[in-house]
């Protein structure tokens, strides 16, 4: 039982750490394109 609820914990921590890193990655361009934008005005 307590191996099963671990399981599921660290593929919660995962999945969560995983969806964060493509909101963070997709922030980072979304800003370096607005500065490209800003600098080329």
């Amino acid at each position: 039982m307590y191996v099963y609820v671990c399981v599921c914990v660290c593929v919660c921590m995962c999945m969560c750490v995983c969806l964060m890193h493509q909101y963070i990655t997709l922030i980072f361009i979304s800003l370096y394109i607005i500065s490209i934008k800003n600098i080329n005005m």
